[in-house]
């Protein structure tokens, strides 16, 4: 496996949010201890178009969160000990902080 493409471990802490982003690579989050809700949009293409997200995906990046949308074109799963959840690559997708430790 490329080492771009290598495994990598992403630990949640306590009100570090994951802002609204894409991925290069598939992505199975695994809750191992607390709550998080993943947030994505049911029509990704909606909001980020495939030609956008493979060659300007840095112009994605929302550090103040997901872009002006509907409250219908989100699907958010709340994720629990021992959850597990497949992310396509280039899905936009993003992560509230909790207040409490959540990995």
């Amino acid at each position: 496996m490329p080492a771009a493409q290598a495994p990598g471990l992403y630990n949640g802490r306590v009100a570090v949010e994951v802002l609204s982003n894409m991925d290069t690579s598939h992505v199975v989050a695994w809750q191992i201890w607390g709550i998080k809700y993943f947030n994505a949009f049911r029509d990704p293409y909606k909001y980020a178009p495939l030609d956008v997200a493979v060659n300007n995906r840095e112009t994605l990046r929302r550090p103040d969160g997901p872009p002006e949308h509907e409250p219908d074109d989100v699907l958010s799963y709340k994720m629990e000990k021992g959850d597990l959840l497949w992310n396509q690559l280039l899905t936009s997708h993003w992560v509230p902080a909790g207040d409490t430790a959540s990995p």
